[in-house]
């Protein structure tokens, strides 16, 4: 089985207690990220909601979605903790965005995204 780094993979002593605390944070093996239907579900709904206005925007926004969910592979520890021991991820879009419900579990070293929702909604569905 790889390991993303050991202690001794960077020469800085602050990298290396960096790595220990997040294991993605080394280059090389990318964190797996998984929808769960519900968040298939969610980006659905949220570009639905756009196709009614514009088209376009409905696209643009779907790439900003997954181009945001996809820091996870590098940083799958990004995310603010939320309940449960799962964390939430901001993705910035204009001047508000959407937010990531996730949950990583670092020996399968997999993200499952549970949920997302505009900034503005007031929880998950």
């Amino acid at each position: 089985m790889p390991t993303r780094c050991s202690a001794t993979s960077s020469p800085r002593p602050k990298a290396s207690a960096r790595a220990s605390r997040n294991p993605a944070s080394c280059s090389g093996i990318l964190t797996r990220l998984v929808l769960a239907p519900g968040a298939q579900h969610d980006i659905e709904r949220l570009t639905d909601f756009l196709i009614e206005q514009e088209t376009h925007a409905a696209t643009a926004t779907a790439r900003v979605l997954i181009d945001g969910l996809a820091i996870l592979r590098k940083h799958p520890l990004i995310g603010r903790e939320a309940e449960a021991g799962l964390r939430e991820l901001v993705i910035s879009r204009g001047r508000s965005g959407y937010v990531a419900l996730y949950r990583y579990d670092v020996a399968a070293d997999t993200a499952l995204i549970l949920a997302i929702r505009h900034q503005r909604e007031g929880g998950y569905e």
